[in-house]
């Protein structure tokens, strides 16, 4: 996967949104909510990394397709191992978030921050906010990846059946007959 610029400002965004309202949103009452979503996107990813590609070995004509095909296949692998890891470092920051704050807070009162909570709970809900983004937008990535896949594998189906019909064509027996014009041919009829 290419890392876009899209790919860092809309988590960015994301996280800058959910900053400025921390106050407004409420997020140990949407952790379970949002565990459960994330637990489904995990489960679907996990699928989707064990179904393997279904492909056969005859699509591919030669070496250099089955090299491009291949390094298709580890990128969109790559991409779902990547984005389970954000899935489960969100869901962690989830689980952990009430006592995460508690920490966190107790850390800025000893750094002598005037609302040492209040920036706590700033900073674990733009950060929240931000990898939230972050799966959404990798969820895209790896949609993306697999329609660039079935793209690759339409591009040898077709490849394949070109070959396919010049090979019926070639291997097509020639009859013992001649081929001649038709008897008349190219004589005046006259009316």
């Amino acid at each position: 996967m290419k890392l876009r610029l899209s790919h860092i400002i809309l988590p960015l965004i994301g996280g800058l949104i959910a900053w400025g309202l921390h106050a407004e949103i409420s997020w140990l009452s949407l952790r379970l909510p949002l565990l459960t979503v994330l637990s489904v996107v995990a489960a679907g990813l996990l699928v989707r990394l064990s179904r393997g590609i279904p492909f056969s070995d005859s699509l591919v004509p030669d070496i250099d397709d089955a090299r491009q095909l291949g390094l298709a296949i580890q990128k969109a692998v790559r991409a779902v191992r990547a984005t389970l890891a954000i899935v489960f470092a969100t869901m962690l920051l989830l689980v952990f978030l009430e006592p995460g704050h508690d920490v966190v807070a107790y850390v800025f009162s000893l750094a002598a921050f005037s609302n040492p909570s209040g920036t706590a709970e700033a900073l674990g809900s733009g950060l929240l906010g931000c990898q939230l983004t972050y799966v959404v937008v990798r969820l895209f990535v790896i949609v993306n990846g697999d329609v660039g896949l079935v793209d690759l594998q339409a591009k040898f189906l077709i490849k394949k059946a070109g070959r396919d019909q010049l090979k019926r064509f070639d291997d097509k027996p020639m009859t013992g007959q001649e081929v001649s014009n038709p008897s008349g041919y190219g004589r005046i009829v006259e009316h």
